[in-house]
């Protein structure tokens, strides 16, 4: 087993399962995952890279042989956060627009965590569709969720409250978000934006806390909590991304 000292503020190229199985339980404050969305296999998916439209294929890291064995292996991983978690620690799961309410409906229902809020992130400068045959992808849907051990699923007179909650803002708190797309640090193809990771990172977690990314890609989560001066615990399965993830923090060095 590791010891939490030992693996805070590192980028640990590793499968996420694995790592998670030997870092301590009760150990995060919090866990930002921006899951692979199982869309690479999909032959109408469409992105862009550089000037150029091209199809979705993010590589292996994003694919799965069916469905159900995609969400076999989203539930255990949601199982493991939850064990890391500190009681009624609070998370928030990006999933892929079609299958994101169902999952967190599952996750509460078969007590894993307990589903609070949706948070939409609108893309204020979407893609085209090149196709011209169906509307343009302009959100992303993200799920809250708080580690309760007391699961109360079904009755609308008890709430789960998160431990840490820091009310911003009136006008920060609307759990709809815009945010423009194309202005990436980096060259991950599914790179967030680091003022919509920092932003949560400010209202579920104080500083000297411990954030937990299970699929850290080009560093993002890594380099909002070093900035707000929180610890984090970032693992990356490919190590390209990781190099990029380290090269990205190196440029900014840690303050811990």
């Amino acid at each position: 087993m590791y010891k939490l000292k030992d693996i805070l503020n590192q980028v640990h190229h590793a499968e996420c399962v694995k790592f998670m199985e030997q870092m301590p339980d009760n150990c995060a404050d919090y866990c930002i995952a921006d899951f692979p969305y199982n869309i690479s296999n999909r032959s109408n998916s469409i992105t862009k890279k550089k000037n150029k439209f091209v199809k979705s294929d993010f590589g292996c890291w994003d694919k799965w042989s069916d469905m159900e064995e995609y969400l076999k292996w989203v539930f255990k991983v949601a199982a493991l956060i939850q064990k890391k978690l500190k009681p009624l620690a609070s998370c928030l799961f990006f999933f892929d627009n079609k299958q994101a309410g169902w999952i967190a409906y599952e996750l509460e229902r078969r007590k894993i965590l307990v589903y609070k809020a949706p948070i939409i992130w609108v893309k204020r400068n979407p893609l085209p569709n090149i196709r011209k045959n169906g509307f343009r992808s302009s959100f992303e849907h993200a799920v809250w969720m708080i580690n309760s051990q007391e699961q109360y699923v079904g009755n609308p007179n008890i709430v789960i409250k998160s431990k840490i909650f820091n009310f911003q803002q009136q006008s920060e708190m609307m759990n709809v978000m815009s945010y423009n797309i194309g202005q990436k640090k980096t060259t991950h193809p599914t790179e967030k934006p680091l003022n919509l990771t920092g932003r949560f990172i400010n209202i579920f977690t104080n500083k000297g806390d411990v954030v937990l990314d299970p699929f850290l890609g080009s560093g993002t989560t890594a380099a909002a909590a070093q900035t707000l001066h929180r610890n984090f615990i970032g693992i990356e399965i490919d190590p390209k991304f990781c190099e990029m993830a380290r090269q990205r923090l190196r440029q900014h060095p840690l303050p811990f």
